[in-house]
């Protein structure tokens, strides 16, 4: 199966994203056309097949990371950047509560300045220590 690196997530201007597979027609990446276009795998496990990297055994893993990407992303194209389903700020907040945020930041910041999305071997998922 062809791994596809993060960079190549094709970039539609500064409007958004697309996922190079769909760009490209090639459904068969993550659909099982024998099977009613069904996923050929589930949850993030279908998206780690391609994307390495994003889960490599860390110490803390973001719950939402763990069971599904599309809990943040979009499956094929989206208007905001690394297939975001919507600003990464607003992406945050859907889970995170803001008077949470605004207590322990003073501010709403760019989450992804201190925290990796995704894993890290530090609390908080914070990106260092």
């Amino acid at each position: 199966a062809p791994v596809i690196a993060e960079s190549e997530i094709v970039a539609i201007q500064v409007t958004g994203s697309i996922h190079a597979p769909y760009a490209s027609a090639n459904c068969a990446s993550c659909h099982d056309r024998r099977n009613s276009n069904r996923l050929i795998l589930d949850g993030t496990d279908l998206c780690t097949k391609c994307h390495t990297g994003i889960l490599t055994g860390k110490k803390v893993v973001h719950l939402v990371a763990a069971i599904d990407c599309l809990f943040c992303h979009n499956a094929h194209r989206s208007p905001a950047p690394r297939l975001l389903s919507k600003s990464l700020i607003d992406v945050c907040l859907d889970c995170h509560a803001e008077s949470k945020v605004m207590k322990d930041h003073g501010q709403i910041i760019d989450c992804s300045a201190c925290h990796n999305p995704h894993e890290s071997d530090s609390p908080s998922l914070l990106q260092f220590r």
